[in-house]
């Protein structure tokens, strides 16, 4: 073989060892942006994960307070009712006052009118 093909040969071998270090310093550069993409994505599946967790802690306390909530119109609607009862009870109470005088009562009403007798009358 001659000397001009050998050289040819080397320039060949020269670019491809080029283009061999030219791809290996773009799979680094790939490697290194893969690594920071993994990272990256393992914070975000952190941050979804914690961000998981406190929703479900709010989901637990809305659960609480929807019982809560439930529990409070419940006891109202009771209270409700009770003071209606006793609004009744107390109306009937005092139709019963006053339907019935009772012996002090006329007492007073017979020693007011005598009073303003006394007071009304003339000297």
């Amino acid at each position: 073989m001659s000397q001009e093909r050998f050289d040819r040969i080397d320039s060949h071998l020269e670019r491809i060892e080029a283009r061999q270090t030219a791809a290996d310093q773009w799979m680094t550069r790939a490697d290194e942006w893969m690594a920071r993409a993994e990272e990256r994505m393992t914070r975000t599946d952190e941050w979804r994960a914690r961000a998981d967790e406190r929703f479900e802690r709010i989901d637990g306390r809305l659960d609480r307070l929807e019982h809560g909530q439930i529990d409070t119109n419940r006891r109202l609607a009771d209270l409700g009712q009770h003071m209606r009862v006793l609004h009744e009870d107390m109306i009937e109470r005092f139709k019963g006052l006053q339907e019935k005088d009772s012996p002090t009562r006329n007492e007073m009403r017979q020693a007011l009118a005598e009073e303003r007798e006394r007071t009304d009358r003339p000297r």
